[in-house]
Formats: C-alpha cells, structure tokens, sequence
C-alpha cells in the first residue's frame, strides 16, 4: 500500500516536471529563438535591397535563405505551441483546444471535429493541462488517418470528454498509454480507451471541485 502511494506520487512528480520543462522550453523558443530568427529575416531583408549588385548565385542563396528563415519561424512556432500551448494558459481550455484543432489540420490535413459549450467556465489549471495533454497524447498515439470527433461536455460537478476515431489504433506506446492514465487518476479521474476494428472510443470523466463551479481557479 505504501509502496503502491509511492509511485503514484513519483509519477505525478514526474509529470509535473515534464509539463515545467515543457512549457519553459516553449517559452524560450518563442522569447530568443523566433526573436533571434526575426532579427535575421530583417537583416536579410536589408540585403535583399541590394541583391541587384549580387551576382545571380548569390541572388539565389540570399533568396533560399529568406524562405529558410520564414520556414524555421513557423516550425518553432508551431513546436512551441506543441510544448505549451499559451492559450492555456491565457484563455482555458476551449481556446487551446480550437487553436490545437486548427493547428492540426492545417498541418496534416486531418480534421478534427469539434463539440465544445458555447461557454465553457475556467476550471483549476491542473484540470485545463491534464485533458488538453490528454487529448494531445492520445491523437497522436492513433496515428489519425480520417476526421476524429472530440466532444466535451461539463457540469458544476464534473467535466466529460469523448474522442471517437475511426481511424484503429496501431500497437500502443506503453509509455505514453501509462502517463494518460496516470493524468487522469492524479485529478481522481476515469479514463476508458476502447479500440477495435471500427476504431477507437477514448472517455474521460474527471470530478470538478466546489471551488471551480462557479469560474476559475488559475
């Protein structure tokens, strides 16, 4: 029994830690890195103004670097949101998981359909960060090959989720199938993932506690 408290307090240590590292990587990505980036697309630019005396070579490079510069902004960005989505943090859930949607598809193609309230109150952070990881580790262990559909749904007194894919599950990481389980038991929640040949059904029930019934709790 005490064995068993143990490890369940050092995995939620752990997660801890990872989601700290996590979102302070995607903040020094987005203060030096893409600040750093931006200075040299300027600088670049500065040197476009004088390409003409450039020999045509050099006229190329200086073009390819621009279009680097502008590629690598965009993939740091959309790391950065990976690690840590801002919106989060700023505006709760539905906001991050709209701009994680958008995200997504643009970048794979894959739609995810969403059903989210017209209103959907703040609640503590650890249960804003625990179903928006959850979400994100589990799209990415089905390996999406068609449209997924997620749908949340919250009460004073607990906050559902639903992620229905006909896409099958392929092998799952054992590592990544643990830490979502592990999220969902450190905020006393209940996590079902069932997978066959139709696809795969994920449900989430996590408990809301009196202080978040009526707003927030950051």
């Amino acid at each position: 029994m005490i064995r068993s408290a143990r490890l369940t307090q050092f995995g939620a240590s752990l997660l801890r830690m990872q989601d700290e590292d996590r979102r302070r990587i995607a903040r020094e990505l987005h203060s030096t890195t893409s600040q750093r980036l931006a200075a040299l697309q300027l600088n670049l630019a500065l040197v476009a103004r004088c390409a003409d005396a450039l020999d045509p070579r050099a006229q190329a490079a200086l073009s390819a670097s621009v279009d680097l510069v502008r590629t690598c902004a965009r993939e740091i960005r959309a790391v950065s949101y990976r690690l840590h989505p801002p919106l989060l943090d700023e505006f709760g859930l539905s906001a991050a998981l709209r701009s994680f949607a958008e995200e997504y598809t643009q970048r794979t193609g894959i739609g995810i359909e969403l059903h989210l309230p017209e209103t959907l109150d703040r609640m503590p952070h650890d249960v804003e960060i625990g179903i928006f990881r959850i979400v994100q580790e589990s799209i990415a262990d089905i390996n999406l090959e068609m449209p997924v559909t997620l749908r949340v749904e919250r009460d004073p007194s607990r906050v559902l989720l639903e992620l229905i894919s006909p896409s099958p599950m392929p092998p799952r990481d054992p590592v990544t199938l643990a830490a979502m389980h592990e999220r969902a038991r450190q905020l006393n929640g209940r996590l079902v993932i069932q997978s066959g040949r139709a696809g795969v059904t994920l449900r989430l029930k996590i408990p809301l506690r009196r202080s978040s019934a009526k707003g927030a709790s950051v």
